[in-house]
Formats: structure tokens, C-alpha cells, sequence
């Protein structure tokens, strides 16, 4: 009997020290009084306690961590060895070297095409023995339809952009829906640098003004992308050192199908493959053909490795269309349709965790975070992690795709501490409508135990808080742990 007491007593102790007397987060707590908004969670993995928490149940936006959820879940609907396949095909028909028709190639959302697989498919064009083809190259995005822009850094960008990030969207990607501009200085100081669409030049694309070439190895030189319905006008003003070598800078493009349709025809001409007529897109219906060649993606995991290292906007949203497409049959795709499908499965995981009673308020509106309408609390995350945790078979995928901090060098991440070696994270960041800096990932705690842990900063309108001063407050609290 005072057995069964005292196993009934210590039973309870410990439910009541895990689920009530979760230790503080100060340096959150710290930043909360001067006027940020934030909230944390870390949880044990291998006994399901929370250790220490602030705030874990508030909403905020989570910028780009929104992608582990991306991640998750196209592993557990695919698999790590999963690869997507690009289809080309043809119509009409074949008489002798000449194709009597159209090149068909047809996307399906491979956001890691790259120069080298149009590369592949022109040369496979030019061993199948066709020489000229009297039609067109027809891109065909029909899997997603024409994507419709929900962010105000992509509805811009149809228009103009000096960046990378904001690539649009298209189920016929090539070189993640940027184009390489490489600026290299002249022989002499005072000469126009020579600037250059790398691989080749490209019909549609204009380069409009000039670089100076000045003493030194220093280079301070602006790029920016204008489209309109003719041309994508590449804008460049500014000065290279004469020593500086080559330098490439990326610009998202306005027409992401348009230009994969063009430097496939310049591959195919550089294959010694005549394309008699322009380019087209083809958005609704696929096209019927005789396919002629297939390429595959690169496997799941090396994307999702891809995707969360470098936190790739156009793979992860790419991807979450692809997800739409998958499980709801749904085209033309709508990005708002596919958010949603990860906010239900982001809903449906904290729902089934043990770390609250409570509705989870998740709302996902994209794959990649661009969306700062995103809104996502620390339980909602570390309850994800939680549960791909428990998935042996895709854990270490997700795992090994996380970074390190003290291998990163973004401000803030790095140093010498000794909680930076024991961390496996994904890193999010927005500047508007306010600053966000969030962390989420796992952790090896100091009983050697795996845990996981979600720390949310947000800033106020008006009231910015920069990434260095969250990353602080944010690394004593888990050194601590």
C-alpha cells in the first residue's frame, strides 16, 4: 500500500514539474519587457517532457522555418528517393533528320533543373537523329497551370527585381527562375566592363547601360530586371575593379516558362539542332506526343537538403504545389490552396501531440515563408519536429539537412559557444511588415538526450529588433539546456 503510494506520488511529482514547472526562458522573457513579441519551447524527445518554455502557445510569423513543414511532409508523402521527371515529346512526325513538328517540354515542378539537365535533353534531341525541327519548342506548365502571385515580393517581381529570392513560380523551372549575369572588368581602367547572360546570350533579354572598370579588386555594381511583354531588360550601372576577375550576380526573371523555353532552344542550336520557329507556353490541357527522352530531379532528400540549407523560396513553394497536385488532384494549382494543405497538416500534428490541450491556430498560406501572414507558435513546430522524430525512416534526412550553426556564416550564428556545436537548425528571417528572426530544430541536450525547440522573435511595427540582438538573447537561453 505505501508502495503504491509513493509510486502514485512520484508519478505525479514528475507530471507536475514537466507540464507545470517548464523552465523560464529569461533572455525571451527579457526581450518581451522591452517591447518584442516572442515565445519559445524546448521539449525532451526521448521522454516527451517540456524543459522550458515562454510563451509557447502564442502566433507569430515564422518566415522562412515555415519550410521544415515543406520538408516534412514531402518526405513522408514521397520519400527520401523520390525523384520528379522532366518529359520532353514531340508531335507531328519524323522524316528522315527532320521533325515535322513540335518539341513538347513538359514541366513537373522540378525545381533543380539546371542548365546541365537542358543540356542533357538537347543532346538526347540531337542523338535521336533529328537535326531540324520545323515547329516550335513548346513549354508545357499545364501540371501547376499559370501560378498565380499571393506575396507583394512576387507580384513585384513580375515586373521588375534586383534580387534573387522572389523567382515566380512555374511547374518548368530552370536554374531556380534566375538568371546569371556575369560582369567582368576590361583590360584597362576607364573601360566598359563586358557584361554577359551566362551560358549564352538570350534574344529576350537586353542589357541596358553600363560598368566602369576602375583600379583595385573591388567591385560596387547594381543589377536589376525590368520586364515588360517583349523583353526582360537587364539595368546595370556602377564600377568593377580592374582586378576583380568575373564576377556573377542572380536576378529572378519576370517570364520563368518563357525562359526556360529560350535557353533550351540555345542548347538545342548549340547541339546542332535547328528550331525553325519561336517558343511557346502551354498553361491548360497537357499536350499529347511521342515522348523522345526523360530527366530525372535529383532524389527528395538531396532537394529538401537543397531547399532548407540555403532556404531556397522557389524549391520550397515549387515543391508545396507539387504537394497540392499530389494529394488533392488539384490544377490549376493556387498556392493558397497548397498553404493549406500544409496549415491542416501542421493543425493535425500538434492536435496529436502530447504539449497541449488546446486547438493549434496554425495558418500557412505558402511552402517557404515568404508569406509574412504565416503565423505559427512554438508548440505548433516543435510538435512537427516531434513527430518526424519518431519517424525512423525520415528523420535523418531531415536532420542531416539542418544546419550547424557554428559552420554558418550568418551573422549572430557563429563563435566559439558551445551551444552552437549542438544544434541542428533552420534559420528564419523577414524585415517586413516587421522584423522576424526565428529558430527551430533539434539539439542534444546535457543529459544526452535528443531535443527539440522552436524560439520565435518578432519585432513591432515601428519598433524593429535587429538579428544579432535576438540570436543573443536566444542562444543563452538554450545554452543553459
Amino acid at each position: 500500500m505505501i508502495k503504491s503510494f509513493l509510486y502514485m506520488f512520484s508519478i505525479l511529482s514528475l507530471t507536475l514539474f514537466t507540464t507545470v514547472y517548464a523552465a523560464d526562458l529569461p533572455a525571451m522573457r527579457a526581450l518581451q519587457a522591452q517591447g518584442y513579441n516572442v515565445a519559445g519551447l524546448v521539449v525532451d524527445l526521448q521522454t516527451g517532457e517540456k524543459i522550458a518554455e515562454y510563451d509557447a502557445e502564442k502566433i507569430l510569423t515564422p518566415a522562412s522555418v515555415t519550410k521544415i513543414y515543406t520538408a516534412a511532409l514531402a518526405l513522408q508523402t514521397w520519400g527520401p528517393d523520390y525523384r520528379f521527371e522532366t518529359e520532353l515529346l514531340y508531335t507531328g512526325r519524323r522524316v528522315g533528320s527532320r521533325l515535322e513538328g513540335d518539341l513538347i517540354l513538359r514541366g513537373s515542378g522540378d525545381a533543380t533543373l539546371t542548365n546541365e539537365g537542358l543540356w542533357r535533353l538537347a543532346l538526347d534531341v540531337a542523338r535521336s537523329g533529328i537535326q531540324v525541327v520545323t515547329g516550335k519548342v513548346i513549354v508545357d506548365e499545364s501540371r501547376f497551370g499559370r501560378v498565380t502571385c499571393v506575396t507583394v515580393d512576387r507580384c513585384k517581381a513580375e515586373d521588375k527585381s534586383w534580387r534573387s529570392y522572389d523567382a515566380l513560380i512555374t511547374a518548368a523551372p530552370v536554374n531556380h527562375g534566375n538568371v546569371a549575369v556575369v560582369v567582368t572588368p576590361g583590360s584597362q581602367i576607364g573601360q566598359a566592363a563586358n557584361i554577359s547572360i551566362d551560358p549564352y546570350p538570350l534574344d529576350h533579354f537586353v542589357i541596358e547601360g553600363n560598368i566602369t572598370t576602375v583600379a583595385g579588386r573591388g567591385a560596387e555594381f547594381n543589377v536589376s530586371r525590368y520586364t515588360d511583354d517583349h523583353s526582360e531588360r537587364l539595368r546595370v550601372s556602377g564600377k568593377i575593379g580592374v582586378g576583380a576577375g568575373s564576377q556573377r550576380v542572380y536576378r529572378s526573371v519576370g517570364k520563368a516558362a518563357e525562359y526556360t523555353g529560350e535557353l533550351f532552344k540555345r542548347f538545342l542550336k548549340a547541339a546542332d539542332v535547328t528550331v525553325e520557329s519561336g517558343t511557346m507556353i502551354n498553361t491548360v490541357t497537357p499536350i499529347r506526343g511521342t515522348r523522345l527522352a526523360t530527366l530525372p530531379s535529383q532524389t527528395l532528400g538531396r532537394a529538401v537538403s537543397d531547399m532548407l540549407y540555403y532556404s531556397n523560396n522557389m524549391l520550397a513553394d515549387t515543391l508545396t504545389l507539387n504537394l497540392l497536385v499530389e494529394l488533392q488532384n488539384a490544377q490549376p494549382a493556387n498556392m493558397l490552396a497548397a498553404g493549406n494543405i500544409l496549415e491542416t497538416y501542421a493543425r493535425e500534428l500538434t492536435q496529436r501531440s502530447s504539449l497541449t490541450n488546446n486547438p493549434s491556430q496554425a495558418r500557412i498560406f505558402d511552402g517557404s515563408g515568404l508569406n509574412p501572414d504565416n503565423k505559427l507558435a512554438p508548440v505548433d513546430l516543435v510538435a512537427m519536429l516531434q513527430a518526424v522524430y519518431h519517424r525512423t525512416e525520415d528523420f535523418p534526412f531531415l536532420l542531416g539537412s539542418l544546419r550547424v550553426p557554428l559552420h554558418s556564416p550568418a551573422r549572430g550564428l557563429s563563435g566559439s559557444h558551445e551551444v552552437w556545436k549542438r544544434l541542428a537548425l533552420k534559420t528564419g528571417g523577414l524585415s517586413e511588415p516587421v522584423s522576424v528572426h526565428t529558430i527551430a530544430g533539434y539539439m542534444r541536450l546535457r543529459n544526452g538526450n535528443w531535443g527539440a525547440f522552436a524560439m520565435l522573435v518578432n519585432g513591432r511595427p515601428g519598433k524593429p529588433i535587429y538579428r544579432v540582438k535576438a540570436f543573443e538573447a536566444i542562444r543563452k537561453d538554450l545554452e543553459r539546456l
